[in-house]
């Protein structure tokens, strides 16, 4: 039950920050730029799909809420009818200038370590077909370089590698996306988006 619950929240995590295919509604939250090299390629000239950035502060009122003020930032790649295809989250950033180490994702009720999952999603974007869990034997870390309270401004670097498997599970599942690698490593990574506030901190 504690890894669906976990699983559950950072694909929420994900979803409440993009639009996923609603139309009429409130403005897109994607705002900045990110960028990053996939196992050793351009991520954003990857599978012709569109790299786009969010983020967030605080939780929904259906997800256990963090610590107040802390950042969660949301990568997308999406096609080009805006259907997400892939997901990078880095969640429970300090919102502080400095760098941070990045472990396998836990909910904010379980701990306050700074976590990431990357997951494939299919159908209309709101479909998990894998999931990926951080290779706690690298070296993995976010670097806030410069965070701005007034207008949620955040900008920062990063550097993570996951493993396929679930990202929380230690038993490997079997694998739905074949063409993706079973580990999967993000170098060089940037991001400069701002954050919203959530329903609840």
């Amino acid at each position: 039950m504690k890894h669906t619950l976990n699983i559950l929240v950072i694909v929420l995590l994900a979803g409440l920050m993009l639009p996923a295919c609603r139309k009429n509604e409130e403005p897109s939250p994607y705002w900045g730029t990110a960028s990053a090299w996939f196992n050793g390629e351009n991520w954003n000239e990857l599978r012709g799909w569109k790299l786009q950035v969010s983020g967030a502060t605080g939780a929904p009122a259906d997800l256990p809420p963090c610590q107040p003020g802390i950042l969660h930032i949301v990568m997308e790649k999406s096609t080009s009818e805006g259907i997400r295809r892939e997901v990078l989250s880095i969640t429970k950033i300090p919102p502080a200038v400095g760098t941070y180490p990045v472990h396998i994702f836990k909910n904010c009720q379980e701990n306050k370590l700074v976590g990431s999952g990357y997951s494939l999603v299919g159908a209309d974007g709101d479909v998990l077909l894998d999931s990926y869990r951080v290779l706690e034997t690298e070296d993995n870390w976010v670097e806030v370089t410069d965070y701005n309270a007034n207008t949620g401004e955040i900008r920062g670097n990063f550097q993570i590698a996951f493993v396929h498997g679930g990202a929380y599970d230690v038993v490997k599942r079997e694998k739905v996306v074949t063409s993706f690698p079973d580990t999967v490593r993000f170098t060089n990574g940037q991001f400069h988006t701002r954050v919203i506030t959530n329903s609840r901190q």
